[in-house]
């Protein structure tokens, strides 16, 4: 999935966070500061083939599908002129009823 997100041409630095929500959701955010996404894209990122040049047009448009069969959404909100910002939204439970992630905190754990 990340491979589909990264920019090869321009990216030198990514960037990749879990931030938790009010809703018992967690945001999974990728950012990196490769070529950002112009705002009259932003509609048409995620479409079957779309494309800027140089791609097939199906890396984000498979990422969406992927995230709807997981009920996991994603969305662009860079800021123009920063490079990319995508956000994974990942619910607390799944379709089923099912938890959908475990937030393992290893650090706070003693050390022996």
């Amino acid at each position: 999935m990340f491979f589909n997100l990264i920019d090869t041409v321009k990216t030198t630095t990514i960037r990749i966070y879990l931030e938790r929500d009010h809703q018992n959701s967690i945001k999974l955010v990728y950012e990196d500061n490769g070529i950002d996404v112009p705002s009259e894209n932003k509609p048409r990122l995620f479409l079957k083939v779309f494309s800027t040049g140089g791609s097939t047009g199906f890396g984000l448009f498979l990422i969406k599908k992927m995230m709807n069969i997981y009920g996991w959404q994603i969305q662009e909100n860079g800021t123009p002129d920063e490079g990319a910002k995508f956000t994974i939204i990942i619910p607390k439970l799944n379709k089923n009823g099912k938890e959908n992630y475990q937030i393992i905190d290893d650090f706070s754990r003693s050390k022996s």
